[in-house]
């Protein structure tokens, strides 16, 4: 009995390892501050702090699935 239970553990170590969880890529995840974010107006200069990309409110609606942009 016990070295049944020794293999199926083993099993799942095994499977977890290959399945891709101990994966050369890690998963990185990158915080999103509220300076991050600036609300702009069409028609208006603007001078950003950081090096970035401009996403327009149809943009953000579609991607991130909110039905108002303020």
């Amino acid at each position: 009995m016990e070295l049944r239970i020794k293999t199926v553990v083993l099993f799942f170590v095994v499977l977890i390892t290959l399945s891709g969880c101990a994966g050369n890529r890690p998963i990185v995840i990158n915080p999103i501050y509220d300076e991050d974010f600036h609300i702009m107006k069409a028609g208006e200069a603007y001078t950003p702090v950081k090096d970035g990309y401009f996403i327009g409110n149809e943009t953000l609606q579609e991607v991130f699935d909110v039905n108002e942009v303020k």
